[in-house]
Order: structure tokens, then C-alpha cells, then sequence
């Protein structure tokens, strides 16, 4: 079993280092991240930390196909409590104050466990204070009687006002001041904030603690102050145990959820009682986390590779019908074929030609017999109009019946790059192109590629290419419109562009 963590500037230096021997230490999460891990059935992982306004954050639907897979997932402090509160009734195990504020909906907002803090190099150190460190300490001073429940309501009300990169302890008691609370009652709520434990590393150690096998410590779990009176109010939640995997998941007005499509290829549901839909979304998801760390480039993706490919190499038009026409005469199996009253096409017409017009009578894109359809034929360029029926037939249906959408189940067109020898040579085009491009904006920092205009785009490749048809030229290519291909080419125009003496590329005949 492996333990992976995700922690930043919850957990001190110190802490990390000691629970390295127990688990894998990684930054804060942030999209993607879960898919990247090598995790298996029976692995935990922890999150803690994560980033949500300089990088997007983890999506629910990340932790959920991890939960899906039979790995444990724990949350606590900041993003890992928000995480495990909304996704408590699918498994995910919360732990700590934060948590169950978010659990019970005595804390709404997200921006409470937000804070501005230092690189990793910096050990994160924090220059803004949690909003949820706040509530807590003015919520247990109110309990011990140091400060006025209507005090501590107000400050927290005034501090929930602020920007989250503006909380610092200093600017919430002035802000506090400038409310006209007088001088006994500030200086008592200074006190306070000057000595507020840090709630969010306190939980996130008790969680490393648990992780670890050690007795996290007792605590008492005093409730934090209600919400403000100017600020949303959700109906009351019945409470939940933090480990619910497994129980019956009832919604609060009484009626059973109704489980998510399945996944896998069993299509049973794991213990959990629920079971992951595999959304377009998740797949694409899936699909930018296969690839491998580049020195100097980063995450390389395989379907960048297969993009790159799709602009730049000379070949493409030519091995895209390819692939495309085999992996459709693949999906009709000799039986299917053998019961089919279409009959042959006539002579001249391949195997694999015959094996793909089987495949479309199959789908009912072709009448029983037929060796084309109109539909098809906006698919062909001006020159395969005049092209055989088969054939046209057969390079059309390569590009219909592979829209991005389906691509998402299953990528032929990157399979067969994979499988040629071609792979490594257009791979390291691409590692070469990032580098490139990370180079430039150290030059150019304020450079974004979405601020290329797209006539110098269809301008440079329509000289490249020595088309004037461009429609069919990027047709041939796999893109349905000339903007659809616009918008993959840009991010490789500046580079093809800045090297006009590099090699072609050639996928060859495989």
C-alpha cells in the first residue's frame, strides 16, 4: 500500500520531513494531479493543500474516479475539507474542525481556508491569515467569555467581507475599529487574534497523525460561531459521521439517490454503493494526464504529441485515412459479416474497404447494399468527389464518424502514431516546441498565444501546405472548420514559424 499527501502551507518544513517516511509528500493538488498518480486499489491518499486561483482546482470528479478505484481518499484543513465535505456521502473520509465546519454548513464559504502564502523554497510561508482560523479563535474566546458573542459576530462579519488576499490580522482589527467598537472590546479581540492557534495545521497534522497509524490527539470540537446574519442560510444538515462509505445515501428530503452510470467493464458498483459516470469531460480529464515529465518542457501529454503531429507533419492527410479506414474495418468482426445480406460491393473493392461499408450499413449510415450516401460526401474534400465510390465512401466515413467526442473513448488515429516509428521523433518536436515556447515568454512575459490573430495563422500554413483551399486542407487534416483548426495550430505556429530549416516531419507508411 502507498500514502500519498498532498500538503503545502498547512504543514510546517519540519512535519513534512517527518512524514516523508510514511508516505509520498507532494506540493498542493491542483487539476489533474490525482489522475497523474500512479495510485491502486488499497492505496490511500491525503489532501490537504490545494490551489484554486492561480492553477484550477482538483475537480470532485477526480477524487471521485480515485474513490472509484477502490483508493482511500482523506481530506482535511483547506481544500482537502472542502473536498471530503461535499463528498462525504461517496466515501471520501474528512477529519478535524474545519471539515466538520463545512460538513454541518456552519462555514459556507470556500474562501475561508484561502490565504496568500510563499513558495515551497519559502516553506509557504503565510502572509494572510484563514478566515476559518479567525472564526474559530473568536468562536472558542466567546465560549471562554474573553470577548462578547456580538463582538467576536461582528469582527467575523467584517473579516468575511474582506478579500481573502487583503486578511491579514492587523487589517481584519482595524477594519474592526473603523465599525466604531470601542476600546475594551478591540483590544480584547486584538488579544485574541494575536495569540489564534492555527486551526487548518492543526488538523492537517492530526490527519498526517492518522494516516501515519498514530492516535491523533483529543480535541474539543466546539462548534464555530453561527453564520452571519447578512450571509446565506441553508437548511439545517443532520449530522454525518466523518467515515460514511458504504451507508445508504438519502437526500434531505427523504428520497433514495439514484446511482451514477456504471464504469468498467463489470459494471458493478464498488462498496461504496455508487457508481462513476464517464462524463466527455472526465475522459478528456484522463486523457491530458497520460504522458511524462520533459526536462525543461514539463508535462508532455500523448494527445499534444498526436496534435502536433496533426499540424506539422507533411504526411498527416494521408495517415489519417489510413488509420482512420482500419480501425472502422476493425469494429465489424468476420461473423457479423458473414450473416450480412449487403453482398459484395463489386469488383475492385478491398477487404478492408468491404469490412468498412459493412460497418456503416451496420450503423445504418448506408441502405442495405449501398456503397455511398449524400451525407457522407461533405465530408470529402472537392478532389475525393471525383474520386471511386468505395473509396470515397470509405475516407469520408474516416473523418464522420470520428468527432472529438468519440476520439474520447478511444483515439485510433493516436494509437497508430503510437505504433509507428514515427512517436519518439514527433515527441521530442513537441518537448523541443515547449521549450521553445517557455524560452519566449521569459523574453516575452506578456505574450499569449490567444492574442494571435488567426488570418496570420491560416496565412502561414496555407503557405506552408501551398494550399489555397484551405477548408479541404485541414479537412484532410481532421478538423471539421478552419477555426477548429486554428485554434489547436496557434499554440505551434510561433515555433514552426521560428524554424523554417527544421527537418519534415514524416510519419510514413505504417
Amino acid at each position: 500500500m502507498t500514502t500519498y499527501v498532498f500538503a503545502g502551507p498547512s504543514v510546517p518544513r519540519q512535519a513534512r520531513e517527518r512524514f516523508a517516511r510514511h508516505a509520498v509528500l507532494l506540493p498542493p493538488v491542483a487539476a489533474g494531479d490525482l489522475l497523474r498518480l500512479p495510485a491502486r486499489p488499497g492505496d490511500v491518499v491525503g489532501v490537504i493543500d490545494g490551489f484554486f486561483h492561480r492553477r484550477p482546482a482538483v475537480r470532485h470528479k477526480e477524487i471521485l474516479a480515485l474513490l472509484a478505484a477502490g483508493v482511500r481518499v482523506h481530506g482535511a484543513a483547506s481544500m482537502g475539507a472542502l473536498r471530503a465535505a461535499e463528498l462525504a456521502d461517496f466515501g471520501m473520509i474528512g477529519h478535524g474542525r474545519v471539515f466538520a465546519g463545512y460538513r454541518d454548513a456552519t462555514i459556507i464559504a470556500d474562501d475561508e481556508v484561502a490565504l496568500l502564502h510563499g513558495t515551497e523554497e519559502e516553506d509557504y510561508a503565510a502572509y494572510t491569515e484563514a478566515l476559518v482560523n479567525v472564526r474559530f479563535a473568536l468562536a472558542d474566546a466567546a465560549a471562554r467569555g474573553e470577548v462578547s458573542g456580538r463582538a467576536a459576530r461582528s469582527v467575523l462579519r467584517v473579516a468575511a467581507r474582506m478579500p481573502f488576499a487583503e486578511r491579514t490580522r492587523a487589517a481584519i482589527i482595524e477594519a474592526a475599529r473603523r465599525t466604531g467598537m470601542d476600546g475594551p472590546a478591540l483590544a480584547a479581540v486584538a488579544e485574541v487574534l494575536g495569540s489564534a492557534p492555527d486551526v487548518k495545521r492543526q488538523d492537517a497534522l492530526a490527519l498526517l497523525e492518522s494516516l501515519a497509524g498514530a492516535p491523533a490527539p483529543a480535541r474539543d470540537d466546539t462548534p464555530a460561531l453561527e453564520r452571519d446574519a447578512d450571509r446565506e442560510h441553508l437548511p439545517e444538515a443532520a449530522p454525518e459521521p466523518a467515515r460514511n462509505a458504504g451507508r445508504r445515501h438519502v437526500r434531505r428530503d427523504g428520497s433514495q439517490r439514484v446511482p451514477d452510470a456504471a464504469d468498467g467493464s463489470d459494471g458493478s458498483p464498488h462498496d461504496g454503493g455508487w457508481r462513476l459516470r464517464q462524463t466527455v469531460h472526465l475522459r478528456e480529464w484522463r486523457a491530458a494526464a497520460r504522458g511524462a515529465m520533459e526536462p525543461e518542457a514539463g508535462w508532455v501529454t500523448e494527445t499534444e504529441v498526436h496534435r502536433l503531429a496533426q499540424v506539422l507533419a507533411e504526411d498527416y492527410p494521408a495517415f489519417r485515412v489510413r488509420a482512420g479506414v482500419q480501425a472502422l474495418a476493425a469494429r465489424t468482426a468476420s461473423g457479423d459479416r458473414a450473416g450480412s445480406t449487403g453482398g459484395s460491393s463489386g469488383e475492385g473493392t478491398t477487404g478492408v474497404e468491404e469490412a468498412v461499408l459493412e460497418h456503416l450499413r451496420a450503423l445504418g449510415v448506408l441502405a442495405p447494399g449501398a456503397t455511398s450516401d449524400p451525407g457522407l460526401d461533405r465530408w470529402c474534400t472537392a478532389a475525393e468527389l471525383r474520386l471511386p465510390e468505395v473509396e470515397r465512401t470509405c475516407r469520408a466515413a474516416a473523418r464522420a464518424l470520428f468527432p472529438h467526442s468519440v476520439l474520447t473513448f478511444g483515439d485510433p488515429f493516436l494509437e497508430a502514431l503510437q505504433a509507428s516509428g514515427a512517436y519518439a521523433t514527433v515527441r521530442a518536436r513537441l518537448t523541443d516546441c515547449v521549450r521553445f515556447h517557455r524560452a519566449l515568454r521569459r523574453e516575452h512575459p506578456t505574450l499569449r498565444t490567444a492574442q494571435l490573430r488567426p488570418e496570420k495563422i491560416i496565412e502561414h500554413f496555407a503557405r506552408r501546405w501551398g494550399r489555397d483551399d484551405l477548408e479541404d486542407a485541414v479537412l484532410e487534416r481532421g478538423f471539421a472548420t478552419v477555426a477548429e483548426f486554428v485554434a489547436t495550430a496557434r499554440v505551434f505556429y510561433l515555433y514552426d514559424k521560428a524554424h523554417p530549416g527544421v527537418p519534415p516531419l514524416i510519419l510514413g507508411d505504417r
